[in-house]
């Protein structure tokens, strides 16, 4: 690329970052989006690699600051905002939803059923990983004193939220 970029993973067996600053812009990017349980993880080396917020859900500690410049970071962890709705699945151009589609559709539902009195499985585990990913993240812009802090409420959009079709 001609800017730096840089994206992190993390290897799940060593509960270690892996920083991918060179070499194949696709292995980063693949490693970077390996959402534990839903996307594989990738195998790297002697080990695998899995989404790097699953360590550092806002990685401050990988940007390079000089003298002359304004860190922002944007926290995709913020306070709670309002009650997730579940996915709404939109039909394609063909009239008809794809098998990927319904898919996502329904794990998403899955995940966004219950509430705090009666939580099922799916549920849960969600409520669970928000509640770790949500400290970390903390805890990070805290140790890091990014200069502007943009903290958007981390119910205001979930992870399947990309089938959404805005017009």
């Amino acid at each position: 690329m001609n800017i730096p970029f840089t994206a992190i993973a993390t290897d799940i067996l060593n509960e270690e970052i892996v920083v991918f600053d060179t070499g194949s812009f696709y292995d980063a990017i693949r490693a970077s989006v390996a959402i534990p349980s839903l996307i594989t993880p990738v195998k790297y080396r002697d080990t695998f690699l899995v989404d790097g917020g699953v360590l550092s859900p806002v990685p401050i500690d990988y940007v390079e600051r000089t003298n002359n410049n304004i860190l922002v970071v944007v926290n995709l962890y913020g306070k709670k905002k309002a009650k997730i709705n579940p996915i709404k699945a939109e039909k394609n151009n063909n009239g008809y939803y794809s098998l990927f589609d319904d898919l996502l559709n329904s794990i998403g539902k899955l995940i966004n059923t219950g509430d705090k009195n009666s939580l099922g499985y799916f549920s849960l585990l969600n409520t669970a990983t928000h509640a770790m990913i949500h400290k970390l993240a903390k805890e990070n812009i805290e140790k890091h004193q990014p200069d502007i802090t943009i903290d958007i409420p981390f119910d205001t959009a979930s992870t399947f939220d990309f089938l959404e079709q805005k017009n």
